[in-house]
């Protein structure tokens, strides 16, 4: 009875260590299961984490970037804003040198025409007056006439204290310099010159304004000084242009129609000009020629006609 007893008590022992294990096993499992499950819920927590600080670094990019735009379009407008006066008055201060060069070239034509006028109407009066013309009305004629002349001269140098005789000077090398352009044109002195430079430097942008203080020296200039040769010494020599300009700068259609009409009327000049000095020339070398062989008729100088014998 007694072996029975413990063979029974064992294997109880037996059956229930089974049943531990295997409620241990399934414990493990369930352990196992719920451990699995919460690193999947961390995965994805991480992960929607990570999603959100995406998208926020995202937007914060673009707010950024929207930033920078609406300050780039502030500074321009601000810019835009800062050069509308100055655009405004450049368009004024050109626009009053440009009505007072009309004005002082309008006074010339209007001397000129006086003085013809004068003239014909003295010569109309010594027609009509004949060898008996009263020698009182000749003096009377002249003194106004002489007084019109004073007054129309003061006229104009009213006028040239007013106007601005400013000269473009283009096709320049880019190391001309205020001195060498003053070097240039010493024969006829300009008032002052203006050198066209980069930003933040003396270098030449190849071409500058020059002033000068009277009609006539401005209209020297043009006539003598275009396509000439300028030499600085730094540069190869290169043939200039001088044309007419108004002083102010700006890009308005007024200036730019006035300035295209002035420059064409003064090419027509040069034109009709250099045409008159080639028909001059040749009217010369004719001349010459013809001279040269009555001096040299026969191949023989005049002075030694008399030594050669049986020529006379």
């Amino acid at each position: 009875m007694g072996e029975k007893t413990d063979k029974k008590r064992k294997r109880s022992q037996a059956d229930s260590e089974e049943v531990g294990e295997a409620d241990a096993k399934i414990e493990q499992v369930d352990v196992d299961k719920e451990a699995r499950k919460k690193l999947k819920r961390e995965e994805k927590q991480k992960k929607k984490e990570s999603k959100r600080k995406e998208a926020e670094a995202e937007t914060e990019a673009q707010n950024e970037s929207e930033k920078r735009s609406q300050s780039k379009k502030e500074k321009k407008e601000k810019k835009k804003a800062e050069k509308e006066p100055e655009k405004n008055k450049n368009e004024e201060s050109e626009s009053k040198d440009v009505e007072m060069e009309d004005a002082a070239e309008e006074k010339q034509d209007e001397k000129k025409n006086k003085k013809k006028n004068k003239k014909e109407k003295k010569q109309k009066q010594k027609e009509a007056q004949g060898q008996n013309g009263d020698a009182v009305n000749d003096e009377e004629a002249e003194t106004a006439q002489a007084n019109g002349e004073q007054q129309g001269e003061e006229e104009q140098q009213y006028h040239q204290k007013k106007a601005r005789f400013i000269v473009f000077v283009g096709n320049l090398p880019y190391t001309a310099t205020v001195e060498s352009i003053q070097k240039h044109f010493e024969k006829n002195p300009p008032a002052s010159v203006r050198v066209a430079t980069e930003k933040g430097s003396s270098k030449c942008r190849g071409f500058a304004f020059i002033e000068f203080d009277h009609y006539d020296r401005m209209k020297t200039c043009l006539k003598l000084y275009h396509h000439s040769q300028f030499n600085d010494g730094k540069s190869p020599a290169r043939r200039i242009n001088v044309e007419l300009t108004a002083g102010g700068g700006g890009k308005s259609e007024n200036r730019k129609e006035k300035l295209k009409q002035k420059n064409k009327k003064l090419e027509e000049e040069r034109k009709r000009a250099l045409q008159e000095q080639k028909k001059q020339p040749s009217k010369d070398h004719k001349s010459h020629n013809h001279g040269g062989q009555e001096q040299w008729e026969g191949g023989i100088h005049p002075s030694r006609r008399g030594r050669v014998p049986g020529s006379y």
